[in-house]
């Protein structure tokens, strides 16, 4: 009992500060834990709609790769710019079955660019698989997308993914761009193109460079991934004959 005595005047000094500064909060304890709990609960709701956007950007470019129609899609896409580019004018290549064909590619492309701008899809895993691919598609299809403006009802066209090409594309974005483009370039075997230092566009003649090579590069590992789908694709159906 005298032991209990000694270590309860031994506690009464904290006791008593606790009375003067713990106590006086004790109403606020409750909303400042419900706000803590709260906080938690929408970084995880933000945290998997991002692993949600991630998985259907994913999912979707895996299909573009190991779906047959849309490899088909993609050499129809490629035999429409050849069409393109030896037509008399755009109203003569409209006529065309080709013009179908290219059409039906842009429309993925807008797509996919609809999809980034209501977040849907995550853009930083469609800027590093399809961007470069995007760019260059708008640039050797934008006399045509030009012109289908000029049709009845079709003035916002593909407006979504031009502009996403435009920023993808501009020196504005110069360093962002040079550093997903050279990690292109080192997975495709091409020595990876240099960033620029931060805040600090490169030049136009430079900028054009960088876009047209990355084009030719994307455009030659799209069509190698293609070509060993559409082989692997076969393999399977005549294994299933």
């Amino acid at each position: 009992m005298q032991d209990f005595h000694i270590l309860w005047e031994q506690a009464l000094p904290y006791i008593h500060w606790a009375k003067l500064h713990i106590v006086p909060w004790g109403p606020l304890m409750t909303p400042i834990v419900a706000s803590v709990v709260g906080g938690i609960a929408l970084y995880s709701i933000h945290e998997q709609r991002k692993i949600a956007r991630r998985r259907a950007a994913i999912d979707f470019f895996l299909k573009t790769d190991m779906d047959k129609a849309m490899v088909d899609a993609y050499g129809h896409y490629l035999k429409g710019i050849e069409v393109l580019n030896q037509a008399a004018s755009m109203a003569d290549f409209h006529k065309t079955p080709e013009y179908t064909h290219v059409r039906a590619y842009l429309n993925i492309h807008e797509l996919v660019a609809v999809g980034i701008k209501n977040k849907v899809l995550d853009e930083t895993t469609c800027y590093n698989y399809w961007s470069a691919v995007l760019v260059g598609h708008c640039e050797e299809t934008k006399t045509l997308i030009s012109y289908i403006r000029t049709l009845p009802g079709e003035a916002h066209t593909y407006i979504e993914a031009v502009e996403l090409a435009k920023k993808y594309s501009t020196s504005e974005s110069g360093r962002f761009v040079n550093g997903v483009l050279g990690a292109l370039a080192g997975r495709i075997g091409e020595k990876p193109l240099p960033a620029d230092a931060p805040g600090e566009p490169i030049e136009s003649e430079e900028q054009d460079e960088v876009v047209d090579r990355t084009r030719r590069q994307a455009r030659g590992a799209f069509n190698t991934r293609s070509k060993n789908t559409m082989e692997t694709l076969e393999d399977h159906s005549s294994i299933e004959s």
